[in-house]
């Protein structure tokens, strides 16, 4: 989901070298520059927002 790593990267700016979505959690590679509020709130930030549309993209795809 392009869209949370977009609006994430918006709040707090850092660079994602890779990412992997897999059925039940993700993989990410990605170093915080200098001054970054951290990995855990970035990582925090990132997993509410994909969680928040999960169900959405659930229903669009006609997987429930």
């Amino acid at each position: 989901m392009r869209i949370v790593f977009t609006d994430a990267r918006r709040r707090r700016p850092f660079i994602i070298d890779a990412v992997v979505v897999l059925p039940d959690h993700l993989h990410a590679v990605w170093p915080l520059p200098l001054g970054a509020d951290g990995f855990s709130t970035c990582w925090h930030d990132i997993e509410a927002q994909f969680s928040a549309r999960i169900p959405k993209v659930v229903k669009e795809l006609g997987l429930e």
